[in-house]
């Protein structure tokens, strides 16, 4: 506990509506502000669960090079089947690694957007889908899907 709101914890304390850290807890519907600047992901997968609006003109989302999700089969962002979530002016950059950037099994709208430099290798198990697999309801507008490779089901 270190008293900051990491991207991971304002996450957190959206999907449980309990402060986390020094993120406020979340409530019926989330907005989560994230300033510009890129961000890397550690410590595996981060999911959104429930209402929830992300904005971040200018962030980008990163995963570590390097660095294996929990299961080998995920991606490194993932909208669980009770979201409704909003991603507004957010990069996800996979850097390259596993299994794609965006799972989405919920309900999703992505706007002034990117999904690039994602990987989905079937040594790896990926349930295919690189910049994005889509499982639920997507709507993507002004949203660029760039430089991902999957070697089956892309």
């Amino acid at each position: 506990m270190d008293g900051l709101c990491s991207v991971r914890e304002a996450f957190s304390a959206a999907n449980t509506n309990q402060p986390v850290d020094g993120c406020k807890a979340g409530g019926p519907t989330d907005i989560v502000l994230i300033p510009p600047g890129t961000y890397t992901l550690t410590q595996g997968v981060v999911v959104l669960e429930g209402s929830t609006e992300v904005r971040g003109y200018g962030a980008t989302l990163s995963r570590s090079v390097g660095q294996q999700p929990p299961l080998s089969n995920e991606a490194f962002v993932r909208i669980a089947p009770t979201a409704h979530a909003v991603l507004k002016g957010v990069t996800l950059n996979g850097s390259g690694e596993f299994c794609g950037g965006l799972l989405n099994e919920g309900n999703l709208f992505v706007i002034d957007g990117s999904l690039t430099n994602t990987r989905a290798l079937v040594p790896n198990s990926c349930l295919s889908g690189a910049g994005l697999n889509n499982r639920g309801t997507a709507t993507l507008l002004r949203t660029s899907i760039t430089n991902n490779q999957a070697e089956t089901g892309g």
